[in-house]
């Protein structure tokens, strides 16, 4: 019987399939394996300065590193050796045109290694340092991304640490052991390991920056992510042969197609790329979900196994569960374990303090109708009192009744709903204002504006095909959104904000929303398109002359959801009828 990996371990897997390119940048390269006792050349005579070694008795023993070199041979092959491509770069002609080529090399690279000292470029460190920071500025543009940077060095690593982390400290660095973090949000995933080359050798260097780049990536969404990437690569190939080019006929039969409609002729290359988007995107969609690999990511083992990760102390209470009443849990990962494995449910639940409870007693009719009102799952029951007066008790429904129809938040180590807004964003969302933006957004069916004069929201449900070809004013529908500030408040939708909040909404979907605003197309796009002023993008409406900034756009299925909700509130059909037969009905 197979043994089942732990939760780190399988991380690691999931980590090792995805890597796919490592480059390697140092001055004193060398494409020959590192010698090896009895091999005739150890030492090179500059070399007599690093201090001897000690002769083994093994004629394939390895040497320790006599030098400032890098084998490349050996870190190569140890790479390849686990399906990961490694190229070597030594820096030649001036220093610019180097450093820009290990810029370009290192941008799309998964790891990139750096020799601290280069001569030949310069101060020791400097190329380093600024390669660190050229790359940090793409990153940071683009909106952040995941990271790995090694810096081998023959220096002491902690010395080499300790001044890079000062080089860049405007990148708010921080650093624990030889390891430096950031805390600037687009580069929270981003990690420099420096290594010193005595301490790992070419051939340990690679399993040991493997592991670093799993810790960089292990969790459940982020392994699930991981290993639909590297199964999308894995199969590069084969969406390549099934959408070759054979089938350019028939693309362009459906380009000519929409183009032969007067109505869509001026569109129809915009419409006929985003059939094609949608039949990749569909065809990528259909091998993630019958990948096992994929699957494997999130199975009920790996979930069970999630909780041995987050927390090895075995009584520790890190998990809070707090349900819709505001009651907050605090339970080990035993129970955790036992929740995620549906063991013995009602037993769990009771015994993390879910217990049914009379809450209060009350006296009177009245009170009796109110309290049953601030609850759905509240049962009121009536009691004969001593005194013989009947008054009622309010009981919470059984614990398992509880798990089963409340809203559960989990949190690790202390009580947040961060987390659960995050992934609420991202399902909602198709782009926001932290997203980058090569061009001006158009105003169109999902767009989300903020009226900048009174601050109300606003969602624009204008079909698409009235949001283009337009040559003149243009009325366009919206409904009106309400923000949500309070902390128990009930929304539908989060967006995130330019400033990393988080912006919840509820969207009503009745007639009394409805608005029309109206707005002039551009000349040459035919479209709405916003106007950008300092950080942030507006539309300017012109009935009104208030500016309405852009915040983000719904998925197209979340805004399809609300348009046809809202359809179906305005196509009711109201009657007046005889209300005892309406009463006989409910």
């Amino acid at each position: 019987m197979t043994q089942m990996l732990s939760f780190s371990e399988n991380s690691k897997n999931i980590a090792q399939h995805f890597l796919q390119s490592v480059v390697a940048v140092d001055d004193n390269i060398r494409f020959e394996p590192r010698p090896v006792v009895g091999d005739d050349e150890l030492t090179d005579p500059g070399d007599s300065d690093l201090g001897e070694f000690e002769a083994v008795d093994s004629a394939q023993q390895v040497t320790a590193p006599l030098s400032h070199k890098l084998y490349y041979q050996d870190l190569s092959h140890e790479f390849a050796s686990k399906g990961i491509i490694c190229g070597g770069f030594s820096p030649k002609g001036d220093v610019d045109s180097s450093l820009q080529a290990v810029v370009n090399t290192s941008k799309n690279a998964d790891i990139t290694i750096l020799d601290w000292q280069m001569e030949k470029t310069g101060p020791d460190g400097k190329f380093a340092t600024d390669t660190v920071l050229k790359i940090s500025e793409i990153d940071i543009s683009e909106g952040g991304r995941t990271r790995l940077i090694c810096i081998y060095t023959a220096k002491n690593a902690k010395d080499v640490a300790d001044i890079l982390v000062a080089s860049l400290v405007s990148l708010q660095s921080k650093l624990e052991e030889n390891t430096i973090t950031f805390d600037l949000p687009e580069l929270t995933h981003w990690k420099i390991e420096v290594v010193n080359k005595a301490d790992k050798l070419e051939i340990e260097l690679c399993d040991f920056l493997i592991n670093s780049f799993a810790n960089l990536t292990t969790g459940l969404l982020s392994n699930a992510v991981v290993s639909s990437i590297a199964s999308i690569r894995d199969n590069t190939h084969n969406l390549l042969h099934k959408f070759n080019s054979t089938l350019d006929p028939a693309y362009l039969s459906h380009v000519l197609g929409l183009i032969s409609s007067p109505k869509m002729r001026e569109q129809a290359h915009d419409v006929a790329f985003d059939y094609a988007v949608e039949l990749i995107s569909e065809e990528l969609k259909s091998s993630l979900q019958i990948n096992e690999k994929v699957k494997e990511s999130l199975s009920k083992e790996i979930i069970s196994s999630w909780p041995d990760f987050i927390e090895k102390d075995e009584t520790k209470k890190s998990f809070f569960l707090e349900l819709t009443g505001g009651e907050k849990f605090t339970f080990n990962k035993f129970h955790m374990k036992r929740l995620l494995l549906a063991e013995e449910l009602n037993d769990t639940l009771n015994k993390i303090g879910m217990q049914a409870s009379q809450n209060r007693v009350v006296a009177n009719e009245n009170t009796k109708r109110k309290l049953a009102d601030e609850s759905d799952h509240t049962k009121i029951e009536p009691i004969l009192n001593k005194s013989g007066a009947i008054t009622y008790s309010q009981k919470k429904p059984s614990p398992a009744k509880r798990f089963e129809t409340e809203a559960i938040q989990l949190s690790i180590h202390e009580s947040s709903e961060e987390p659960l807004l995050a992934l609420c964003s991202i399902e909602n969302t198709r782009r926001c204002q932290n997203t980058l933006l090569k061009r001006p957004p158009s105003l169109k069916q999902g767009t989300i504006i903020k009226n900048s004069g009174d601050g109300n929201y606003f969602l624009c449900i204008q079909p698409l095909c009235d949001s283009v070809r337009l040559s003149s004013q243009t009325s366009f529908t919206v409904i009106k959104l309400d923000e949500v500030t309070t902390p128990k408040g009930k929304f539908t939708h989060v967006l995130k904000k330019a400033d990393k909040t988080h912006l919840k909404l509820f969207i009503s979907c009745k007639a009394t929303t409805v608005r029309t605003l109206d707005f002039v197309p551009d000349r040459d796009n035919k479209v709405v398109l916003s106007f950008l002023e300092g950080n942030q993008y507006f539309f300017q409406e012109v009935s009104t002359d208030t500016s309405f900034e852009w915040y983000g756009e719904l998925k197209q299925a979340i805004t399809q959801a609300i348009v046809n909700n809202l359809a179906a509130q305005i196509s009711r059909v109201g009657n007046d009828s005889f209300e005892w037969l309406r009463q006989k009905q409910s």
